[in-house]
């Protein structure tokens, strides 16, 4: 009984041979699935090796055994996906905070200001914290700014006093997981200021990045847009949006 089954599987699958690029993607995603699903940290030794054995098995294989180099094919390409995940963690992985700090000084180049309806959240790049070891310094930070940035735009570097402490976990099992957004987003600490913004040193746009500038455009058209609406409007969408959020 399994026989034909078998067989018909197969057929199925080699009449749909032009559609066999699109289970790609698929493959990709189960290996990183299943780096998610473990527990612990995997070096890149592993999915490495994993990976080169079963490239020399579908070599060995592609012509004397052509079925098993089909399943040995999609396998893979899952592991592809499994050493892409582990190289992507290897690659951003950067200092985090273990606690949170007392009030301090904080510098660092503005990355991205988002404008709020109460102040501004800004993500600063190549941080530096006082009299903070510089290895165990993260290498982005978080702050929620109240009171003016006092005309800092991207690409700027500022200094500030701010709260400091780890990026959030999830507060319930399951639920968003802002500790491992901030993780990939190199993001090792998260807080909000205590003093108003000072400018260390302007950066004009021809000295910017591409990212730099391109980021500074969006927060320039953001504050524009903020400027051509009443604030009364702009918190009402923004209660708006935040209700929307929650029932969805």
């Amino acid at each position: 009984m399994l026989a034909p089954f078998i067989k018909n599987c197969r057929t199925d699958f080699l009449e749909q041979r032009e559609r066999w690029i699109f289970w790609f993607p698929v493959l990709i995603a189960i290996g990183v699935l299943f780096y998610f699903s473990l527990d612990e940290e995997p070096s890149l030794r592993e999915p490495g090796s994993l990976l080169s054995l079963l490239l020399i098995s579908c070599y060995l294989t592609i012509h004397k055994f052509p079925k098993f180099f089909i399943i040995l094919l999609l396998c893979t390409i899952a592991a592809s996906g499994f050493m892409l995940a582990s190289f992507r963690t290897y690659y951003v992985q950067s200092p985090i905070l273990k606690e949170e700090l007392d009030p301090t000084w904080v510098r660092g180049e503005i990355e991205s200001i988002e404008k709020r309806t109460s102040g501004y959240r800004v993500v600063l790049n190549k941080v530096s914290i006082w009299k903070y070891p510089k290895e165990q310094t993260p290498k982005k930070a978080r702050i929620n700014i109240k009171t003016s940035i006092s005309g800092a735009k991207v690409g700027d570097y500022i200094s500030l006093r701010a709260k400091l402490g780890p990026p959030p976990g999830p507060v319930l099992p399951g639920a968003y997981d802002f500790a491992r957004l901030s993780f990939f987003d190199q993001i090792g600490a998260v807080g909000f200021s205590l003093s108003d913004v000072e400018i260390r040193e302007k950066t004009e746009d021809k000295n910017l990045s591409i990212s730099n500038y391109v980021e500074r455009v969006r927060s320039e058209t953001t504050e524009k847009i903020f400027k051509a609406f009443p604030e009364k409007q702009l918190e009402k969408k923004a209660d708006t949006k935040k209700f929307n959020d929650r029932g969805n």
